[in-house]
């Protein structure tokens, strides 16, 4: 069984309202398909976050601004992944913390997902179109990406994944959730994935 990774939006969490590295975009047109490719430029290695919201630092941090879809997670989140042996990542780098609170922050680190899944484009009725062999965009057929179904045979076993089709989706297996649970870690939420063939369930 495989999970969408989720956050808990409780109000007594902070979230990540902003990340001070990013300074703005590179833009420019692909001169084979016409489409504008914006690329973010960031002034420092890894993201400094300014915090708001609740009182609690949640161990799997909503990070709400603009650039990158960074998966944030605690000191304490991510010493239980490397000793659970947990796999779909080969990295991390720590984040600069600004609260807006008299409350001092934990650390937080910058997950580098390496897992991959994807949809099950027949199930979704879902097609690429006009891909540009050079720049690597395309259109979808649909604007409507629900309901959502995962193609399990695109899943390569890791335990945490970013959706290859639309990266800021991140889908885990059932040993990340039982981890999460087993070691109460906070802010973590999980919905089953969906498959539309029964037997990719098993």
């Amino acid at each position: 069984m495989l999970y969408w990774l989720e956050h808990d939006t409780s109000h007594k969490f902070k979230y990540a309202c902003k990340d001070q590295s990013l300074q703005g975009w590179e833009r420019h047109i692909c001169p084979s398909c016409g489409r504008e490719i914006a690329t973010p430029i960031y002034t420092e290695p890894a993201p400094h976050l300014v915090l708001e919201g609740g009182r609690q630092f949640p161990d799997l941090l909503q990070f709400c601004g603009a650039g990158e879809r960074w998966c944030l997670i605690s000191e304490k989140a991510l010493t239980v992944l490397e000793e659970a042996k947990l796999s779909g990542f080969d990295g991390y780098k720590q984040c600069r913390i600004e609260s807006r609170s008299k409350a001092t922050p934990q650390e937080y680190y910058c997950l580098n997902i390496t897992g991959q899944v994807d949809f099950d484009f027949a199930a979704m009725f879902l097609k690429k179109k006009k891909r540009c062999d050079e720049c690597g965009q395309f259109s979808w057929n649909r604007t409507r990406m629900y309901p959502r179904f995962i193609d399990r045979s695109t899943w390569d076993s890791s335990d945490i994944c970013r959706l290859k089709s639309i990266p800021g989706f991140i889908v885990c297996s059932q040993r990340f959730t039982e981890t999460v649970m087993e070691y109460h870690l906070s802010g973590f939420a999980f919905s089953e994935a969906r498959y539309n063939n029964p037997q990719q369930e098993a």
